[in-house]
């Protein structure tokens, strides 16, 4: 069982993942909260609606990165161009 910080008790959710399975616990008021807004707003359950943020999110992090992986490239040319011009 799950026991959300208010004390009333949940079922576990798994997680799966590879060849391995986890308990997910969320021991936090806000998280709690913010996903039960969540859950409020789509009409998901609550499985499917953190799911499919965790799914967002890790597609905004990658295209943070990927950015962030052309900046860097971007710079390493420029700083090729200028020893280069000395």
């Amino acid at each position: 069982m799950y026991r959300h910080p208010n004390g009333t008790k949940r079922a576990k959710t798994n997680l799966e993942g590879n060849d391995m399975r986890s308990e997910l616990v969320i021991d936090d008021e806000d998280a709690h909260t913010l996903a039960a807004e969540l859950v409020e707003l789509t009409g998901e359950s609550l499985r499917s609606a953190v799911v499919h943020a965790l799914r967002e999110q890790i597609v905004r992090e990658m295209a943070r990165k990927a950015r962030q992986d052309r900046i860097m490239a971007i710079t390493r040319d420029i700083a090729r161009g200028s020893r280069m011009a000395a």
